[in-house]
């Protein structure tokens, strides 16, 4: 591999990070028992899972820049 994403390529990671971004959305904003403990309103469970949206979307963003879509 070349380290240069087909414009395919691009096009399949851009919608896998898509479906990562939105399951980890999703289960970051499903409060839990924990979350209501914790200050600042999130367990580290969902934290993470915020935290890993956060990364999938920047990643995303790197993508669409770098392919110029």
């Amino acid at each position: 591999m070349s380290g240069q994403l087909t414009p395919r390529e691009a096009e399949v990671l851009g919608r896998a990070l898509a479906d990562a971004l939105a399951y980890r959305k999703e289960r970051a904003n499903g409060y839990c028992a924990a979350c209501e403990r914790e200050y600042g309103g999130l367990c580290c469970d969902h934290a993470g899972d915020e935290d890993a949206a956060d990364s999938y979307e920047a990643l995303a963003r790197e993508l669409m820049q770098e392919t110029g879509q």
